[in-house]
């Protein structure tokens, strides 16, 4: 049950350690610059405002406010749903 476990989810785990620490240096309370689109970046996995502003067709089902907290579960959770929706590519 345990290999089953990592090989399901270490991908995830060690993708998404690389991606806080190169998208935020693992800083939970991270504000991204606005990109040319007008698009804005939070938290430790800079996630795409379009994942977090009420009312998108591709909320993650949180605020942008809740991905800048020391609690990272919003963010995590938010991450982890677009890469499964997504893929990687477009996390950041």
């Amino acid at each position: 049950f345990a290999y089953q476990i990592c090989d399901r989810y270490c991908f995830c785990i060690i993708a998404g350690a690389c991606l806080a620490k190169y998208a935020s240096g693992f800083n939970t309370q991270a504000l991204g610059p606005t990109d040319k689109n007008g698009n804005d970046y939070f938290g430790i996995f800079q996630i795409n405002d379009k994942y977090c502003k009420k009312g998108t067709k591709m909320s993650c089902g949180v605020s942008c406010t809740e991905l800048v907290s020391n609690n990272i579960l919003p963010s995590a959770t938010c991450a982890l749903n677009i890469y499964q929706k997504e893929k990687m590519d477009l996390l950041v």
